[in-house]
């Protein structure tokens, strides 16, 4: 049995590489009681074929950290404008062509999206 998180559900509005696209980050517990977190994105106007990118979490101050991720990764907060934009970059860098199918473009492994974000951010800093 899932037991659904308290946080809003409500969609929010985000225009990235020039398309409007609306997202949700929602978390909830597994049937081990662990946090699980999934953000949720759709071109705008379509109703399939949405973004779906799988966190196994942990939160800290009711900021999500996710186990496994780097460092830096820890303090991400996927509630934000800032990560959800830069879910949905990488997901159209992989292959997601919102629309295009009715059945989601789904990341199971949100932590190694995660890494490959910051990647460059720790080399730019080395």
């Amino acid at each position: 049995m899932a037991y659904a998180s308290t946080n809003f559900r409500q969609l929010r509005a985000i225009t990235v590489a020039g398309r409007r696209f609306v997202w949700r980050f929602t978390w909830r517990y597994d049937e081990c009681f662990a946090s699980v977190g999934t953000l949720r994105a759709w071109a705008v106007g379509r109703k399939v074929g949405g973004l779906q990118v799988h966190f196994r979490m942990a939160y800290a101050g009711g900021i999500p950290q996710v186990p496994g991720a780097p460092s830096d990764a820890l303090s991400v907060n996927l509630h934000t404008p800032r990560w959800a934009a830069a879910l949905i970059r990488y997901a159209l860098r992989a292959g997601w062509e919102p629309g295009a199918s009715s059945a989601p473009f789904v990341i199971t492994d949100g932590a190694a999206v995660l890494a490959a974000l910051l990647e460059p951010a720790a080399e730019a800093g080395a």
